[in-house]
């Protein structure tokens, strides 16, 4: 495998592993430090493959001192996405399930979506 490829695989991993990472721990706040240590990691393989074919640098340096910040800011990122797409989903099982309740009882759509309003709004 040439070192390109390699850098490549590497560049796509750094973004997917803190993924995977914050699905095994079932995402858990605590699973964005393993993230962004995996973020770090392999962002430092990817620079020293990079290294083997471009002697310019770029952002080596930058990113092995500030690569866990970075990575951390990413893995939480990704986290509050995760949240945040977790809510939506549990609202509108929700909201479809109060609606369905609603049409059963021979409600028309303004007085459903009135109900399903109110539902929704319950502590």
């Amino acid at each position: 495998m040439n070192d390109r490829a390699l850098h490549t695989i590497l560049a796509a991993s750094s973004m997917l592993v803190p993924l995977l990472l914050l699905c095994v721990f079932r995402w858990k706040l605590w699973a964005v430090v393993p993230g962004a240590l995996a973020f770090w990691g392999l962002t430092v393989c990817m620079l020293e493959v990079r290294s083997r074919f471009d002697d310019s640098g770029g952002a080596a340096g930058f990113l092995v001192i500030l690569g866990g910040p970075v990575g951390m800011a990413y893995s939480g990122t990704v986290w509050g996405a995760g949240m945040l797409a977790r809510g939506c989903s549990i609202l509108i099982r929700r909201g479809m399930r109060s609606y369905k309740e609603q049409t059963k009882t021979g409600v028309g759509f303004c007085g459903g979506f009135l109900g399903v309003w109110r539902d929704l709004n319950k502590p």
